[in-house]
């Protein structure tokens, strides 16, 4: 190698190493790592936000699928209820029938009062299926129409007597619930003067139903009266 190429090749070395001298001397190393660190901290601050919500979402969904499978287990529950209710009041009322009636002025009169009481027991039995949500308002209200009509109107041989035994049977029944709706809300809707049902009161037993019916349900579950679509 010969001194001249010697020279260039140390003044190409001597010029790199006064450039990353003169970097060094410019660039404060310390400050962008410090600003690098901050960047990373904010990237992965970012991601933990993000996935964060993701599992939020999800815990959400989990939350929302298994109150939606708790209520429908609920329902299901409850749509069994009037099966058994109505396997075993027939079955009471048919074991019922056959027992000798007390006090009973004679047979007929006690042949009377089970025609009446089995009447007013199958009420019992639609009553308690609306207020397990099985029965329409339009159907319902042209039910409690009828019974209105029954007990107000002269549709029997003795409309006295029937009246009494109703009064009798609904006491039978020991159901306060079912006796005081009865009483209080659908007898009352026949208006004696038209000699027909008033609608007015007959719309203010069908509230007084309805509102029966949401509190019947969330007794089963809070959630289930907007579950079932009855709020």
């Amino acid at each position: 190698m010969n001194w001249h190429a010697l020279l260039i090749s140390g003044s190409r070395g001597a010029s790199t190493a006064l450039l990353a001298a003169a970097l060094q001397s410019c660039i404060d190393w310390e400050k962008w790592s410090w600003i690098a660190t901050c960047v990373t901290a904010l990237f992965t601050l970012g991601a933990v936000v993000v996935a964060w919500r993701q599992l939020g979402g999800l815990k959400k969904q989990l939350d929302t699928a298994g109150n939606q499978f708790s209520l429908s287990m609920k329902a299901s529950f409850v749509a069994k209820r009037p099966d058994v209710l109505t396997h075993l009041t027939g079955r009471f009322d048919e074991i019922y029938g056959a027992l000798p009636r007390l006090h009973a002025a004679d047979n007929t009169e006690w042949m009377a009062f089970r025609a009446v009481r089995a009447f007013w027991s199958l009420q019992l039995e639609q009553y308690q299926v609306y207020m397990d949500g099985f029965v329409d308002d339009h159907l319902y209200r042209y039910w409690i129409r009828l019974r209105c009509q029954e007990y107000g109107d002269n549709h029997f041989e003795s409309q006295v007597s029937f009246r009494d035994k109703t009064r009798a049977a609904l006491e039978d029944f020991h159901y306060e619930d079912f006796q005081r709706f009865m009483e209080d809300f659908v007898f009352v809707c026949w208006d004696s003067a038209k000699n027909a049902v008033d609608e007015r009161k007959l719309t203010a037993a069908m509230d007084e139903a309805k509102r029966r019916r949401r509190e019947h349900l969330r007794q089963v579950d809070p959630a289930l009266p907007r579950y079932l679509g009855y709020e």
